[in-house]
């Protein structure tokens, strides 16, 4: 199933649709001088009762084509807009077939502007920045480091940096424990969903290692 540029859903009500339901994730992705930090996103889930960190997304809305999707979403939850977004698949990705219709499409999001970020009523969303190496030793099988002491960026420093004709520099920007930044009780137990463990192993084994892009024709 190729990427359509347009989701057009079902919304009779009282008619059930056998249509799937289009999620867009994102893997945003900043690189300052030579480091390269994924943008995650730490979230309490009411369903669970737990926070979690995990990589943006959200429902494609009516008629919304998923490059506008992404470009919403990304802004919407973390306030940075990214003006370079492509596919890490040319297809969607269903999550648990035999239980939902939801199909996944991943997007990786770069070179960023300051946005403004609109989260919706019921979320509470703290962003962070943590370098591709310090997740991937946070999330490898049998780690022996601590998530809570994972050096991170926090959103409003980042911001400050991108920002035009900033003259604020990484080096002066203030690395923060990432338990210190988001309040973490030491030892307690971490959390990442599926869809984001899933985005963070593919982009550093099969994009950042072998330098692969998909092509996306958009317009």
């Amino acid at each position: 199933m190729g990427i359509s540029k347009t989701i057009n859903k079902n919304n009779n009500e009282g008619e059930k649709s056998d249509k799937p339901i289009p999620i867009v994730v994102m893997v945003p992705v900043i690189k300052i001088e030579n480091n390269t930090y994924f943008i995650l996103e730490y979230q309490y889930r009411p369903n669970i009762g737990k926070w979690i960190f995990e990589l943006p997304a959200g429902h494609v809305e009516d008629s919304e084509d998923l490059i506008h999707a992404v470009i919403r979403e990304v802004e919407e939850e973390t306030g940075l807009k990214p003006k370079t977004v492509w596919p890490m698949f040319d297809y969607g990705i269903y999550i648990t077939p035999a239980t939902n219709k939801k199909i996944l499409y991943y997007f990786v999001a770069e070179n960023f502007s300051k946005g403004e970020a609109h989260p919706d009523a019921d979320e509470d969303i703290k962003v962070i920045g943590v370098k591709i190496e310090d997740v991937l030793n946070i999330i490898k099988p049998n780690s022996v480091v601590k998530i809570e002491d994972a050096p991170v960026v926090k959103i409003e420093d980042i911001l400050n940096i991108i920002k035009p004709n900033s003259v604020v520099k990484l080096e002066d920007v203030p690395v923060v424990k990432l338990g210190n930044a988001l309040n973490i009780i030491p030892n307690s137990e971490m959390r990442f969903d599926l869809k984001t463990l899933f985005g963070i192993q593919y982009y550093y084994n099969f994009i950042q290692n072998n330098n692969i892009k998909l092509t996306y024709t958009y317009g």
